[in-house]
């Protein structure tokens, strides 16, 4: 495991690699935050945390629209 840049050669913001990966979690997180399957698997499992106030009661669809602006 090792650390790596976010933003090229500027060591300010670092993530995790693996040494087996190819991706750090950074780039992980960012793309599955851009995947709809993941998305939806994902509120589904937790769709009683979308009921809470904070939330307003938001839908699973749309919450996955608001993810991916």
């Amino acid at each position: 495991m090792k650390f790596v840049s976010i933003f090229g050669d500027d060591e300010c913001l670092l993530s995790v690699k693996s040494d087996n990966e190819t991706l750090s979690e950074f780039d992980k997180i960012f793309r599955n935050w851009t995947d709809i399957e993941y998305l939806d698997a994902f509120f589904t499992t937790h769709k009683i945390d979308l009921k809470r106030p904070f939330w307003e009661g938001i839908s699973i669809e749309q919450a996955i629209i608001e993810t991916r602006k």
